[in-house]
């Protein structure tokens, strides 16, 4: 389901099932389902959650554009990427940017022990990280995912924003 392409009929849905974390960090949050009609199944649901999960991905990388506005790739691991390769199509559509997929368990402790290494050992050179496949956008999908931020964000700030 999540390699298929994108459709009007998924449900919307802000993924806020524990609060917000970013951006707009409202603790008190809670997920919004919209859209769901008697014909949505479990795989719409899920779908749209993951849409939901890249929407709000897409909500903090506008935030840090400012930052890095050169940013032209963005790599992406943990769990759910390795269990499901295929959601990061989605983020990658979302973002219309690419997408690859660092396949290294324990990414964050790798992070964590660069940054050791750059005041411990500047000039040692550094292995490379595992990567697997790169996600490029899809262009024929850009208008669909951009209705739906515009969407989304209508949600969010009924339903959310405070």
């Amino acid at each position: 389901m999540l390699s298929a392409a994108p459709s009007s009929g998924t449900p919307l849905v802000l993924p806020y099932l524990t609060g917000e974390r970013a951006p707009g960090w409202v603790a008190d949050a809670r997920a919004v389902l919209a859209g769901v009609t008697a014909s949505t199944d479990g795989d719409d649901l899920f779908r749209g959650t993951v849409e939901g999960i890249a929407m709000t991905y897409a909500r903090v990388a506008a935030e840090l554009a400012p930052a890095a506005p050169d940013a032209a790739q963005i790599m992406a691991s943990g769990r759910v990427s390795n269990d499901q390769p295929d959601w990061l199509q989605i983020l990658a559509d979302v973002l219309g940017r690419p997408v690859t997929h660092v396949t290294l368990k324990r990414s964050t402790l790798r992070g964590t022990a660069l940054l050791a290494l750059d005041v411990l050992a500047p000039d040692v050179p550094r292995a490379p990280r595992a990567t697997g496949a790169t996600y490029e956008p899809v262009p024929d999908r850009a208008d669909h995912y951009a209705e739906r931020r515009a969407r989304f964000g209508a949600v969010y700030d009924a339903v959310v924003a405070r």
